[in-house]
């Protein structure tokens, strides 16, 4: 199904922003207080997360927001694998080689303000005046303690633990993980003088390239508040940290990989001078799926649209076949897919820029030079960037009934 964030609904687009800050906000208050080897759990079905849950680690589609090169998908616990009726002899030994203990430190987290300012006009198709200025208020947490499991303990058990090998088949060449510390909040709340206010103006025109359209005109003035990430007020997973391990065929069994620490870690000397790393840490960019039922939709935001005009202009133009436009936008599609897969915004590219490449980069505000193997795309941000991806991949997957239900609209916009 394709969606597009209606202006009735703005606050959707402003989720992607606080999960964002949000996760940071963790990642810097685990790394302060932890370590780096934490990972933020902020929503779906967190009761997956907990001591020896098993773990795959994969490469996430550049197309899915928010962006992050993996993903880290929770799948059972450990005693879900194991061979036999061995699973509640397992969860027993198990149970005894968990430690939980409390933690003192503050419970309570500053996410500072952001500010916003957008606007665009495209005649008949859309027209946005946007300003935000945010208040993100403080992350409450409640009580914190730890759940942890230590070496040797789980090397021992990992050795007298044989597994189904039906179950571990789909696994096989993935990269498997298991947690082995889980720190809890008893509480997770969006608190303080958490405001937005906003005012504009919008009109977006339909899409032919998707039924499942929200569109129209809205005017708007507003202060309210955001709603919540993610609250809750019971106990739960609030960071957990995991070791890498492999499956052994031949013996049936999982194996800690050399060099990985087993314990928790916990300090409190960091030098008050220095800053942490968060985009340096182990758990940078990566997403966290706990639910396993989650459809993979995509969701088109209003930037998504204006490329999506400005693509239609430049680029799918007037007398050229089907053939020639998918051409077009494969060959824009794979600079935007190297970009995001890289982390490079200039590109060496295999052959020059023409003319036509470069009347679209100038409609982006993009520098360009005919017959030049550079492409510059430093003054895009990675949404930008990602955003482009994602309607140059879209474009590039539709049916050739879209493609023709695309091109009438099209045609019918052309002036005589």
């Amino acid at each position: 199904m394709i969606t597009v964030f209606s202006f009735a609904g703005l606050h959707t687009a402003q989720l992607l922003v606080d999960f964002t800050m949000l996760e940071k906000s963790l990642l810097k208050f685990a790394e302060e207080n932890f370590s780096q080897k934490y990972c933020a759990c902020l929503h779906g079905e967190t009761k997956r997360i907990r001591p020896l849950a098993l773990i795959v680690k994969r490469h996430r589609s550049m197309f899915k927001r928010p962006f992050g090169k993996n993903e880290l998908i929770i799948l059972e616990g450990l005693e879900k694998y194991v061979e036999g009726e061995g699973e509640e002899e397992f969860c027993k030994a198990l149970n005894k080689m968990i430690t939980e203990e409390g933690l003192t430190m503050e419970p309570k987290l500053s996410l500072g303000e952001s500010s916003h300012q957008f606007g665009v006009d495209i005649s008949g198709v859309m027209e946005v005046t946007l300003k935000l200025h945010e208040d993100l208020g403080d992350l409450g947490l409640g009580k914190l303690s730890q759940k942890y499991i230590t070496d040797p303990d789980i090397r021992g058990l990992l050795a007298n633990t044989a597994l189904d090998v039906k179950k571990m088949e789909p696994y096989n060449e993935d990269q498997l993980l298991l947690i082995t510390s889980v720190i809890y909040s008893e509480k997770f709340e969006l608190t303080g003088g958490r405001k937005q206010e906003g005012e504009g103006k919008a009109i977006v025109g339909p899409l032919p390239w998707s039924a499942n359209i929200v569109y129209g005109s809205a005017g708007f003035k507003t202060t309210q508040t955001p709603p919540g990430v993610a609250a809750r007020n019971i106990k739960g997973p609030l960071l957990f940290k995991s070791c890498r391990v492999d499956y052994n065929k031949k013996t049936n069994r999982l194996e800690i990989r050399k060099g990985e620490y087993i314990g928790k870690t916990v300090y409190h000397s960091r030098n008050a001078e220095s800053t942490p790393n968060v985009e340096g840490g182990e758990y940078y960019d990566i997403i966290v799926n706990c639910n396993l039922d989650e459809i993979d939709s995509q969701e088109y935001a209003v930037e998504d649209v204006i490329k999506l005009r400005t693509i239609e202009k430049e680029l799918l133009l007037p007398g050229m076949d089907r053939a020639q436009r998918k051409a077009r936008i494969s060959k824009y599609l794979h600079w935007f897919e190297r970009s995001l897969s890289t982390d490079q915004h200039k590109l060496t590219l295999d052959e020059p820029l023409i003319e036509e490449d470069c009347g679209f980069l100038r409609q982006v505000y993009l520098p360009c030079a005919e017959d030049s193997t550079m492409l510059d795309l430093t003054s895009l941000s990675k949404e930008d960037v990602q955003s482009y991806g994602i309607v140059f991949n879209a474009l590039d997957t539709l049916s050739d009934e879209k493609w023709i239900e695309l091109e009438r609209t099209m045609d019918c916009a052309c002036p005589e």
